[in-house]
């Protein structure tokens, strides 16, 4: 192309090689002009491209979201209407049931004990009743009265007399609940309808019997086939859990009897039982946009489709203008780009070659570029940038001149710390990350008896009295890893003694690779701890023989009163030491417990009240009285001033059970659990199947003894609650805390 050969002004002046400029404008020019041709397309063909496929992509998205929209209002509609009409079912069948006297007639029918010359004359009112009923409400074809075995007891339809329909479903959740679901109608009226099922409750008596009532599919189509809105393609049906369509279908004729299993809207409404959408082949194998859901109340799926061809017939459209568009507009950018390059090119070669003189080392050149534009705006900047480059010199002089003065500082901060680390207490190394000592401190040869010279030949593991050459070296790796570890070892003097180290471990890679560690020899320390270790083993020895001749203290005391109880021949004292030693045996229990226990302060209550309650049950009952016990029971760890009025507690209900809950003896049956809840507070219940009570008894007012001293024992000892409840037997339940008193050991 034709270009202006000639060089700047202020140039031409300079003693520079004027012979090689033309050649160097022209390749500069012709490059400079390609280039930004070629970007200024791409700068609007690309935005173009990408604001036509954001049109396209949002055409199609918006027409998707509306068309689902559109399909999820029709599909809402729909199962309202439907969700109204099953309650309709609901409601007239149980309007049938209660209307009138239908219980009074039906209990004859339904009531096994009832006199059988009663049923002629039952069974004809109930069925004019049904009739009757029929006409007047206009919902069901058919009703049945079922009796409690599934038999049919009577119908708006003689030919339905004693048909068992014990084992279909209508009468197996009829029976229990209100139940609508589409069935099978077999029999006059077969074919496929909508079942309503509603237990007939007796007051006192339970379910005595079903009211079923059978309405056919018309209204459901009719439902179905309501204008949707959805153009000629759009449809709407039901489907059983079978996969057969309940309702009919719009193209019935192209799928005559085919089961729905193929269309995936029908299939994820029976399978998943959600509400889901998408875009799937239908039935008929054409593509289309669907919306379905599972109607809980009528155990059926409920789909609405349209033809993905008519749903997004608009984007077609859209997508066609949108490509017109996208055209037009690269065009018109190839001739904008063409005029606007053309106009920058000449300056910016001239730019280019100042540039060029300026990188070469002549920082007095000056850019000659005329015009207020970005152009003459770059060639100021370059004027600029090269008075900077004077300043700039001059500022990195001084800056080398800061580094100079801050390494001199950083020398003398390593000189403070290398005196701080020899004057320290505890010994310091410095060791490579292969182990090898770089640098000690006087407190560490002392330590280990070897002279720095020595211990800077050696390393980590030759100090080592416990861990192998391997064992440092992972040690090692998992410090580089975290960076900081405190731990404890075995190290050897120099005499071939060991000494208990405390080793803490620093490793920061931007100073070095190197680990630096500070040693602090803790032999006394250890052999102190020993020494505690083996004092405290001593008095859990002590403690623990403590509670077991505690134990046997108390065993001793037991076989006294026992051999008391023996030579007195009063009944009343008799009674009266064995519930002493009753007692007895309770406290006893918990200290056998504590002495077979880890822990000499604690005993794991449920085992205890277990192990006790099962002591009771045997020992207790007298001649002609069985007791059985069923126990449930968490596992807390309580003080032994908890565990043993609790036991006391137990001792006196189980006592109290075998002595007056069961006056006539027999069997009995007792309950004991006990439970933990997140606040800390336990709760022990106690039941047995006795007499209970009498009216108007008041264990804190009537109470003897024994239910007097549980309480006292609850409410005094473990500042809790206790509540009695009567009816079917007594149960006892006590609410408490173990925060009452504190641990001594």
């Amino acid at each position: 192309m034709g270009a202006d050969t000639s060089a700047p002004s202020s140039a031409a002046a300079k003693p520079v090689d004027s012979g090689r400029l033309p050649p160097k404008r022209r390749r500069y020019r012709g490059s400079i002009r390609s280039r930004l041709l070629f970007w200024f397309v791409a700068l609007v063909v690309g935005p173009s491209l990408i604001i036509g496929g954001a049109a396209v992509l949002s055409s199609w998205r918006l027409g998707r979201e509306g068309t689902l929209d559109q399909l999820s209002s029709v599909l809402t509609l729909k199962a309202d209407e439907i969700d109204l009409w099953v309650s309709e079912l609901s409601v007239n069948l149980a309007l049938i049931a209660q209307d009138g006297d239908d219980i009074g007639l039906l209990q004859p029918l339904l009531a096994v004990e009832a006199p059988a010359l009663a049923a002629p004359q039952a069974l004809e009112s109930v069925r004019r009743d049904l009739k009757a009923k029929m006409r007047s409400l206009r919902v069901f074809s058919l009703t049945l009265v079922l009796d409690r075995n599934g038999k049919v007891v009577a119908s708006s339809d003689d030919a339905y007399l004693g048909r068992d329909l014990g084992g279909e479903d209508l009468f197996i959740q009829g029976l229990q609940r209100s139940y609508v679901a589409p069935a099978p109608v077999h029999g006059p009226l077969e074919g496929l309808a909508i079942v309503a099922a509603l237990p007939l409750v007796v007051p006192g008596r339970g379910s005595l019997g079903v009211l079923v009532g059978y309405s056919d599919l018309a209204f459901l189509d009719a439902i179905m086939s309501e204008p949707t809105g959805l153009g000629r393609t759009g449809e709407s049906f039901l489907v059983g859990a079978d996969y057969m369509p309940i309702t009919g279908l719009r193209f019935a004729d192209q799928t005559p009897g085919r089961s729905m299993r193929d269309d995936a809207g029908a299939r994820k409404a029976v399978d998943d039982k959600v509400r889901a959408y998408g875009t799937y082949p239908d039935y008929r194998g054409v593509p289309v946009i669907g919306v379905c859901a599972w109607l809980p109340e009528l155990q059926v799926g409920l789909v609405v489709e349209q033809d993905v061809a008519e749903a997004f017939a608009s984007f077609r459209s859209i997508t066609l203008l949108s490509l017109v568009v996208a055209a037009i507009a690269v065009l018109l950018a190839v001739l904008a780009a063409s005029r606007v390059t053309a106009g920058i090119a000449a300056p910016l070669s001239a730019l280019a070659w100042t540039a060029a003189r300026i990188s070469a080392g002549d920082l007095d050149q000056v850019a000659e570029v005329d015009g207020g534009d970005e152009v003459g705006r770059l060639g100021e900047a370059f004027n600029h940038m090269t008075g900077r480059l004077r300043y700039t010199i001059r500022d990195l002089t001084r800056e080398v001149d800061e580094r100079e003065r801050a390494e001199a500082r950083l020398r003398e901060s390593e000189e403070r710390n290398r005196t701080v680390i020899q004057t320290a207490m505890d010994g310091y190394w410095r060791v490579d990350l292969e182990g090898r000592i770089l640098e000690v401190n006087e407190a560490l040869c002392r330590m280990t008896g070897y002279r720095e010279e020595e211990l800077l030949t050696m390393t980590v593991p030759d100090l080592e009295a416990v861990e192998r050459n391997e064992e440092t070296a992972g040690h090692i790796r998992r410090i580089m890893a975290t960076g900081f570890d405190r731990f404890e070892s075995s190290h050897v003097r120099k005499d071939g003694g060991t000494y208990e180290v405390e080793t803490s471990v620093q490793y920061k890679p931007e100073q070095g690779a190197y680990l630096s560690a500070f040693l602090r020899d803790i032999t006394a320390r250890k052999r102190a701890e020993r020494e505690i270790q083996a004092s405290l083993a001593e008095k859990e020895t002590l403690l623990r023989e403590l509670h077991h001749r505690t134990n046997n203290n108390m065993g001793v005391i037991i076989a006294l009163l026992d051999l008391q109880a023996e030579e007195t021949g009063d009944e009343f004292l008799r009674s009266s030491f064995a519930a002493t030693t009753n007692r007895i045996r309770s406290m006893a229990l918990v200290y056998r417990k504590l002495s077979e226990s880890r822990d000499l302060s604690r005993v794991d209550l449920g085992d205890y009240l277990g192990d006790l309650a099962a002591f009771l049950v045997s020992e207790l009952p007298g001649p002609g009285l069985e007791l059985t016990l069923e126990c449930d029971l968490e596992h807390p760890h309580v003080l032994i001033d908890t565990a043993i009025p609790c036991g006391l507690v137990l001792d006196e209900l189980v006592t109290n059970a075998a002595t007056h809950a069961f006056p006539r003896g027999g069997r009995g049956r007792l309950e004991l659990r006990l439970r933990t809840f997140e606040d800390g507070t336990l709760a022990l219940r106690f039941a047995d199947d006795g007499i209970g009570f009498p009216a108007g008894f008041d264990p804190r007012r009537d109470g003897r003894l024994g239910l007097m001293t549980v309480v006292n024992l609850t409410e005094a000892q473990l500042g809790g609650s206790v509540e009695f409840r009567a009816g079917g037997g007594l149960a006892c339940e006590l609410r408490f805390r173990d925060d009452r008193y504190k641990a001594r050991i």
